[in-house]
């Protein structure tokens, strides 16, 4: 299939990281018509692709996954990553289907850091979307079985890759002959596979819920205590999970710092109690560097 003008069109799956970005210049090498999508959720922004589609020169739309992931975390109680893609590859075949688009590519590499990334992942995800032998894979295709566009001669398979496992140096090194500005692994998506990550989403689905998108970005950031059945403190790392607490406080929140030596800010709900927020300072003093015998105090 090709559309009215005869020009091959693929919609790429645009994160922002490297491997995307590069299967989308191989894809424009040689000469094939290109769209990008980005899906966006709480844990997952648009500026980085935003970025890269102007470089590529390409037409580049957002679409919310909001409610998908959700869905997923709320049904999951194990690792929801191959759940949530096939979720994202449903949508990605409706938008193909709208756009007139002949197939999609993804910069996924075989292998390399999640469990939706075996050969039995992407065959399982490709079937259980309805994208079966339309997606195209050009950082790994060598080692996959050829699809449509590839058996088809819509694209060259010959001018794609043989990339397995985690290795970058070839993803680098490709990197520099493209010339590209962007050149770091993407890391927003491995979270939907981090143990500790879907720890804390468990215990908001079971207490607050699954609600709001400032609770669900809040899931990557810091530590997390239970302090109560609606109370939950989160504490901040370092600097820019700080930043990021102390930005996303609202009207009613406490945010708590330690008003002497270097600590982190911490974010409680307003409807804490007395007791709580006495935990919650003490949490606190405990990751600053206030020394123990220090008479500090919490603002």
């Amino acid at each position: 299939m090709k559309n009215k003008d005869g020009q091959v069109r693929a919609l790429c799956l645009l994160s922002g990281g490297l491997d995307s970005h590069l299967a989308a210049s191989l894809l424009r090498e040689q000469g094939k018509g290109l769209r990008a999508i980005t899906f966006l959720h709480p844990l997952h922004e648009a500026s980085r692709a935003s970025a890269v589609a102007r470089w590529l020169g390409i037409e580049h739309t957002t679409e919310d996954l909001t409610p998908s992931l959700v869905a997923v975390l709320s049904r999951h109680r194990g690792t929801p990553s191959i759940a949530y893609h096939v979720e994202m590859m449903r949508k990605a075949r409706v938008v193909m289907e709208e756009e007139r688009c002949d197939f999609i590519i993804t910069g996924e590499v075989l292998n390399q850091y999640l469990p939706s990334q075996t050969m039995e992942s992407f065959q399982r995800i490709d079937r259980a979307s309805g994208c079966a032998d339309r997606v195209v894979r050009p950082l790994s295709a060598k080692r996959l079985p050829a699809t449509l566009p590839e058996r088809e001669g819509w694209v060259d398979r010959q001018q794609f890759l043989d990339i397995q496992g985690p290795e970058r140096t070839i993803q680098q090194a490709l990197a520099e002959r493209f010339e590209l500005p962007v050149t770091e692994r993407n890391p927003a998506q491995p979270c939907l596979n981090d143990e500790a990550f879907l720890v804390r989403a468990h215990d908001l689905r079971d207490h607050e819920g699954l609600r709001g998108s400032r609770a669900l970005r809040l899931l990557r950031v810091g530590r997390h205590f239970r302090l109560g059945a609606s109370t939950k403190l989160v504490v901040g790392r370092n600097e820019r999970e700080n930043a990021e607490i102390e930005g996303g406080a609202e009207l009613y929140d406490l945010l708590l710092s330690a008003e002497s030596g270097r600590g982190p800010s911490a974010l409680l709900p307003f409807t804490a109690t007395e007791e709580q927020v006495k935990l919650a300072a003490a949490i606190c003093l405990r990751y600053s560097d206030v020394q123990p015998e220090d008479n500090a105090r919490v603002r």
